[in-house]
């Protein structure tokens, strides 16, 4: 009888860890898709160097086109760098003549290769490395113009 009970209670116990563990991060106000980092990640190798913005975007990608004219904004304060995921060339220059290329150079990721190198979860993806090419910040989510000011602007004025 004992047993029965149990197949019923845990389920019912891990469900309530992870409510309350969600529960405890939104009320502390964290964004989980923004990670500011100081663990000395070092960004990997594609011959850029910091500080610069790295956004990972994709022709198909919804919120990339939503998230492109901040990207436009940052590129014009900042070495930006593109990377086109598991997308084709021609569709990204389609992309690019529909919206223009903020990007000082853009790289080709149609297998995702890059993707897993730099632990890419989706797309857009946007990193800021440091002149060591350390990884500082990390979003995994369309850039607003909001967190531009508040978060990346503030950022970008320590790194120089």
């Amino acid at each position: 009888m004992m047993k029965k009970y149990a197949l019923y209670i845990l389920p019912a116990l891990f469900a309530a860890l992870l409510i309350a563990a969600a529960a405890t991060v939104l009320m502390r106000g964290d964004d989980p898709s923004v990670v500011k980092t100081n663990t000395h990640i070092t960004a990997p190798a594609i011959g850029i160097k910091g500080p610069a913005i790295v956004n990972f975007f994709a022709s198909w990608c919804v919120p990339c086109e939503a998230e492109h004219p901040t990207i436009t904004a940052l590129a014009a304060q900042i070495d930006t760098y593109g990377i086109n995921y598991m997308d084709s060339q021609e569709k990204a220059d389609a992309f690019f003549a529909r919206l223009g290329n903020p990007y000082k150079e853009v790289f080709y990721d149609t297998e995702g290769q890059m993707g897993v190198e730099w632990g890419l979860v989706g797309v857009p993806t946007t990193f800021i490395i440091d002149s060591n090419n350390m990884i500082v910040y990390r979003q995994d989510a369309p850039l607003t113009p909001a967190q531009v000011e508040s978060d990346i602007l503030p950022l970008l004025e320590e790194l120089r």
